[in-house]
């Protein structure tokens, strides 16, 4: 898994070494992407609390949200290419950047190992920040031409970026791009799931395996249980 020490390179004709991830906020702020072990580590904990990274929207882990449109080039859209999806966010991916071209590799030593056994998931994170790279060129002015997996399968290189001036074209996916974050809260509040819902979902489970039953959560002080 990855750890506090790991960093996202970005490696360009005119930069040397330069990182920019979500992860580098959180090195920042005294935290890797164990959050959670943090909760119980004292002072840590009130770092954590201080640098806001547990209080949605606030706080330093949150900066390449605020700063995603700076800068311009090639480099500006690694900018949008990090705050794609990523799956169990481990932020698998790695960039080249050059003048005209962008290419887009695969991290594997944040592959995520038995969760992922076959880099499915891995290369579902790298297509969705491929995807904010030509969404935001385009806004850019930048005409994209893509070429996948250019070395072939078994290469890390996943993706080649050319890039021409274009005219700039308006995006309503791209003005997106800051909006999508990871909710874990309710979608509708004050409306349960029907009853008959719960239960033709429980019994799609295998009732040939003894000793398990299924408990919905449907509230923070009741469960069901089916």
């Amino acid at each position: 898994m990855p750890t506090t020490t790991d960093t996202d390179v970005v490696r360009g004709a005119d930069t040397e070494k330069t990182t920019m991830s979500r992860r580098d906020l959180f090195r920042r702020a005294g935290l890797g992407l164990g959050t959670a072990a943090v909760l119980g580590a004292g002072a840590l904990a009130y770092r954590a609390y201080d640098q806001g990274v547990l209080e949605t929207g606030h706080g330093p882990a949150y900066e390449p949200w605020r700063t995603w449109r700076d800068g311009s080039g090639p480099l500006a859209l690694v900018r949008a290419a990090i705050l794609a999806p990523s799956p169990h966010n481990a932020q698998s991916w790695l960039f080249d950047v050059g003048e005209r071209h962008l290419d887009v590799h695969a991290d594997r030593s944040r592959a995520t190992g038995a969760l992922d056994p076959f880099l499915r998931e891995l290369h579902v994170g790298l297509g969705a920040a491929l995807e904010n790279v030509v969404l935001t060129a385009r806004t850019r002015g930048l005409a994209p031409t893509v070429l996948l997996l250019p070395n072939g399968a078994g290469s890390p290189q996943v993706a080649h970026v050319a890039l021409a001036r274009a005219p700039r074209q308006a995006s309503e996916l791209a003005e997106q791009i800051p909006h999508r974050h990871t909710n874990r809260y309710p979608f509708a509040t004050g409306r349960d799931v029907p009853r008959a819902a719960l239960t033709a979902m429980a019994e799609l489970a295998d009732p040939g395996v003894p000793d398990v039953r299924v408990v919905w959560l449907t509230g923070p002080d009741r469960d069901l249980m089916i």
